[in-house]
C-alpha cells in the first residue's frame, strides 16, 4: 500500500508470480491525512499521525483489497513504532524515554498491553522474528527484549559493544550493525537460552575495516540475503549470515539512485523513489544478486510504502 499524507491519496495492490505490481484500489481518505507512520503487524496496517496522535486500521486481504475499519487517538509524537506479530511497539525519546505495547486482533481493534517511562535512550530500535534489539550510538549500550504471551516487555540482556554505529539491521535474529561513515561492522545472533530471561546479543564478528563499503544507510530483507543500500550513489551490498551469526558479503552492486523506501513484498523487494517517482520491482537470486522485474514510473509523493505479511 502507497500513501500520499498530504492529500489522503492511497493505492493498493499487490506483485504477481512473475514480479509485476498490479493495482487492486485506489482512492482518498480524510484518515490519512497528516500521516507519519504506516505499519503493518500480522492483524493489519495502522495509520499514524505523528502530530496529532490520530490512528486508523486499515485491513487489506491476499488480493490488495483495503478496508477502512477503526480510527483511535493515540498519544502523539511517537517516534518509533515497530509491528512484531499481533504487537506494536511504541518508543518516544523526547518525552522521557517512554515505551508501550499494544494489541493488533484481525477485526481492526486493539487494546494496550503495556507501558513505561523509564527505558534508557535508543539510537536504533529493530525487530527480528522473535526479539525487539536495542542500541545506543553514543555509548554502544546494548540491550534484547521480547514481548511475553501477556503482552508486556521483558528485557533478556544488556550489554556493551563499539559506539558509533550508524545502522541497526537483521535478518531472522541475526543482527548487523553497520558504520556507514568507516564501514566498519559487527554481527551476530540474539542467543536462545530456553530461560525467558537469559536470551541475549552475541557479537561474533567484529570487523575494523571497509570491507563491505561506505555509505549505506538503509537496508531490506529478502529470501534469506540482507541488502544495504545508499540512496545517494545508488551502491549496494548483499549478503547473508552463516549458521553462527557472520555476515557474508555475496556481492556488490549498484542500483538506481535516490531510492527512499525499500520494502519487502513476499518474494519480492518493491524499491521506490519518493522525489523521483521510480517504483521497482525485483528479487534477490540464491548467491545474492538484485534482479529487475519491473520499473515504473510512478507520480511522485508517496511518503508511505508498506507491504502486509500476506
Amino acid at each position: 500500500m502507497l500513501v500520499n499524507p498530504n492529500t489522503g491519496r492511497w493505492v493498493s495492490g499487490g506483485i504477481d508470480q512473475i514480479g509485476h505490481w498490479h493495482t487492486a484500489g485506489s482512492g482518498t481518505a480524510a484518515s490519512l491525512v497528516g500521516e507519519t507512520n504506516l505499519i503493518a503487524t500480522d492483524s493489519f496496517l495502522l495509520s499514524y499521525a505523528s502530530a496529532t496522535g490520530k490512528g486508523a486500521s486499515l485491513l487489506e486481504d491476499s488480493r490488495g483489497i483495503v478496508a477502512f475499519d477503526n480510527l483511535f487517538n493515540f498519544s502523539a509524537h511517537w517516534s518509533v513504532i515497530e509491528g512484531i506479530g499481533n504487537y506494536l511497539f511504541f518508543y518516544d525519546l523526547p518525552s522521557g524515554h517512554a515505551a508501550a505495547i499494544v494489541r493488533t486482533f484481525p477485526d481492526g481493534t486493539l487494546k494496550q498491553t503495556f507501558s513505561s517511562a523509564t527505558f534508557s535512550a535508543w539510537s536504533n530500535i529493530i525487530v527480528t522474528d522473535n526479539y525487539v534489539f536495542f542500541y545506543n550510538g553514543t555509548g554502544g549500550l546494548i540491550a534484547t527484549g521480547e514481548i511475553d504471551s501477556s503482552g508486556s516487555f521483558i528485557q533478556s540482556a544488556s550489554g556493551q559493544t563499539s559506539a558509533g554505529y550508524t545502522l541497526a539491521t537483521s535478518l531472522n535474529d541475526d543482527v548487523l550493525l553497520y558504520n556507514r561513515n568507516n564501514g566498519y561492522w559487527e554481527s551476530g545472533p540474539i542467543l536462545y537460552t530456553g530461560n525467558q530471561l537469559k536470551d541475549y546479543y552475541f557479537p561474533q564478528t567484529k570487523v575494523t575495516a571497509n570491507t563491505l563499503g561506505l555509505g549505506y544507510s538503509a537496508a531490506v530483507q529478502s529470501n534469506d540475503h540482507l541488502l544495504l543500500y545508499d540512496s545517494a550513489t545508488g551502491n549496494a551490498a548483499i549478503g547473508h549470515f552463516a549458521q553462527a551469526g557472520t555476515f557474508i558479503l555475496d556481492n556488490k552492486q549498484v542500483l538506481t539512485k535516490f531510492f527512499t523506501h525499500l520494502v519487502r513484498c513476499g518474494h519480492y523487494l518493491i524499491l521506490y523513489g519518493y522525489g523521483t517517482g521510480t517504483f521497482q520491482v525485483g528479487y534477490i537470486t540464491t548467491d545474492g544478486k538484485f534482479q529487475v522485474t519491473q520499473t515504473l514510473t510512478s507520480q511522485t509523493g508517496w511518503w508511505n510504502v508498506v507491504a502486509t505479511k500476506n
